[in-house]
């Protein structure tokens, strides 16, 4: 799947990025370094504009394989791969572990750990040690610490700027589940993947409609038609029907179904043809309208979003630097003498800012309690619900061990069957509490609302700094901003994405960019703060697994005949976890309170940052105004010209930016 970027897009992005770095060299020659740094960071995001593409679905729908197909030849040989796809792809589920696919001349494995740390791998040993392990708790075992993998591979579509990346298969495994869902926050677009025998169950569509379209992420959904199964009509109106009849968009009555972007691709087919440059076969395979849609969304929908989103960022940082000529303007045409004195005499206020800042720690402290108060709540609650449901969910399961135990025999096996189902079901109660959506009862759902007053009184926080700061230089120089009627221009309208973007974290460790803008902004948080929780609860030596010494002695030493052994087994299994799950709350605790300190403390400390940042650079900004304003007056009329020149720029640059986004709009549909 090659890609060409297209003429008016290069146009575009080239005639941006010029009027962004004209704003910032204003900025910095104004003395704004904030402003400047925001500047170059919106001009190299938007020269960037990497597309982030995941592939989703249950394991063994063929999702690797798709990726091999979608991820095309080589640009140079890899004599590693051997021939094959960079995906592994095998009878048992293969992906353990999210994985990253970005184009690199050089091949490289990049090994993500939870700490943030990473460490080489060799593509031989990612080949070999990537996949699942047959057995769960070595799974567990061997990639516990590992948060993804990052893969640098020549081929054709991450060449044009695309990230590609696998998720752990659905409905395997819970843990596998989760990081599933959490991906779906770092992309923009995502592929779930259907397989033909059997298509498309409830659990898949409910997927894909909260999780993938409930993110805002676009959705391309391909049907996997395994064993070359033919789409004839009939097969068409029965993925129809399931993809978009019961989500409310009306009956099948002969429509292509790629106009609502439901491909059928054999994906066995597509990645063997493209792999031996066969593209008649590709043809054949369905993959290439596929491939044309995706081109067309990146070549389109894709760009235009993203330059529009990057030029607005310019546009408020635009704002402040004309307030900041306004500011310079005003210092040039005020009495020395009056200045200097309006100087001392704002000393006490500059100093009552400055110690607003101070103030941000005591904020965060108070909302670390409550919301350790609320998440151990949240959680204690989940654990009695689970003691009620335990001895039900549990007798449910059928004990394959009682078929297989004679009269006479020790209970051993069957009582650890037992534990074993017990342990499932509460690490199943367990993940569903850490990742369920806001909307559903959970740990997110205790915490939104807290997470979302914190932002909300940082963002005041932030701008009552700022509306200080322009009381200041009203009292300098009689200088205020215009009136506007643009929300963006108000208080919290400026320093809002400021303080979205210290909250837009995820749990891949990957930046959101604030989607949804600011005050969508506090969900990502509470994915950072419970994302690893039920890692660290559930995961190797956790606190919540009934451990084998648990049981021992129970039944260890009576004989049964095989009648009364099952209900026996589970009476002593259930009373024993039970008592287990009763102290577990106390065990939690800290577990759950260290979480949340550790995370809070991080936020603490980039917010203190941001606002050291914004206090300093206000700062310099007066000191350089007081240092123009004593200057000579031959000086002061050439600082005047200079600024009457910058203006000009200003006024160009907003221009040139306004026609930028007008044509994109016209050429980018």
């Amino acid at each position: 799947m090659a890609i060409e970027i297209k003429p008016e897009r290069e146009r575009a992005l080239k005639e941006a990025g010029g009027a962004v770095d004209q704003l910032a060299a204003v900025a910095t020659a104004l003395g704004m370094k904030e402003a400047a740094a925001k500047l170059h960071k919106t001009h190299d995001q938007m020269k960037s504009d990497t597309f982030n593409l995941i592939v989703l679905g249950r394991f063994k729908t063929g999702k690797s394989t798709l990726m091999n197909a979608l991820l095309g030849r080589l640009t140079k040989p890899v004599p590693e791969l051997g021939g094959k796809g960079a995906m592994a792809t095998n009878p048992l589920p293969c992906t353990a572990i999210l994985t990253s696919i970005r184009y690199s001349d050089t091949p490289y494995v990049k090994v993500w750990k939870m700490d943030g740390k990473s460490e080489n791998w060799s593509l031989e040993r990612y080949l070999k040690d990537s996949r699942v392990r047959a057995n769960e708790r070595e799974t567990q075992t061997f990639f516990a610490g590992i948060r993804e993998f990052e893969i640098g591979l020549p081929v054709e579509l991450c060449q044009q700027g695309i990230t590609l990346w696998d998720s752990p298969g659905l409905d395997d495994m819970p843990e596998r589940d989760i990081i599933s869902k959490q991906a779906v926050e770092i992309c923009d677009a995502g592929i779930v993947n259907y397989i033909s025998m059997p298509a498309i169950g409830h659990g898949e569509r409910e997927f894909a409609e909260k999780t993938v379209q409930g993110s805002g992420v676009r959705v391309f959904s391909v049907v996997n038609m395994f064993m070359g199964q033919p789409a004839d009509d009939q097969f068409k109106a029965f993925v129809w029907d399931r993809l978009v009849t019961m989500s409310g968009g009306g009956d099948y009555n002969g429509q292509d179904p790629n106009t609502r972007d439901i491909f059928f691709v054999n994906s066995l087919q597509a990645e063997q043809s493209r792999l031996k440059g066969d593209e008649s076969g590709v043809e054949q395979s369905g993959l290439a309208p596929l491939e044309g849609r995706l081109t067309d969304f990146l070549l389109k929908e894709r760009h235009r979003v993203h330059l529009e989103r990057h030029i607005k960022a310019a546009e408020l940082q635009m704002v402040a630097v004309e307030q900041g000529i306004g500011r310079q303007r005003a210092a040039l045409e005020t009495d020395q003498q009056k200045l200097k004195q309006a100087f001392a005499e704002i000393q006490p206020k500059l100093a009552m800012i400055r110690a607003r800042r101070e103030k941000l720690p005591t904020i965060f402290e108070r909302y670390g309690v409550e919301v350790q108060r609320e998440l151990k709540s949240s959680f204690e609650a989940m654990i009695s619900q689970l003691r009620r449901d335990l001895p039900v969910l549990a007798r449910k399961q059928p004990l394959e061990s009682i078929k297989k135990t004679g009269a006479g025999l020790r209970p051993s096996v069957v009582e650890d069957e037992c534990r074993k189902i017990c342990n499932r079901i509460i690490e199943d109660r367990v993940q569903s509490w850490s990742s369920a959506q806001p909307s559903e009862a959970g740990a997110r759902q205790s915490l939104q609302p807290i997470l979302d007053r914190l932002k909300e009184e940082i963002i005041d926080e932030f701008a009552r700094i700022d509306r200080d700061y322009r009381d200041v230089h009203f009292q300098l120089t009689g200088w205020q901003p215009e009136v506007s009627t643009t929300p963006e221009a108000d208080d919290k309208g400026r320093v809002g994405p400021i303080v979205a973007s210290i909250f837009a974290w995820d749990v891949a460790g990957l930046s959101t960019g604030g989607r949804g803008g600011y005050r969508a902004a506090g969900g990502a948080i509470a994915g950072q703060l419970i994302g690893g929780l039920a890692l660290g609860l559930l995961g190797v030596g956790g606190i919540l697994v009934l451990p084998v010494a648990i049981l021992a002695g129970v039944l260890g030493s009576l004989v049964f005949t095989r009648m009364g052994l099952e209900d026996r087994c589970w009476k002593a299994v259930l009373e024993k976890s039970d008592a287990f799950l009763q102290s577990v709350p106390v065990h939690a605790a800290p577990k759950i309170e260290a979480s949340a300190a550790e995370t809070l403390k991080e936020l603490e400390t980039v917010t203190m940052e941001e606002a050291g940042a914004m206090i300093q650079d206000e700062e310099n900004n007066i000191r350089r105004m007081l240092e123009v304003n004593q200057r000579d007056q031959s000086s002061k009329d050439q600082e005047k010209v200079k600024l009457d020149t910058v203006t000009n720029t200003v006024a160009n640059q907003k221009m040139a930016l306004k026609n930028v986004l007008l044509r994109v709009a016209q050429t980018m549909q």
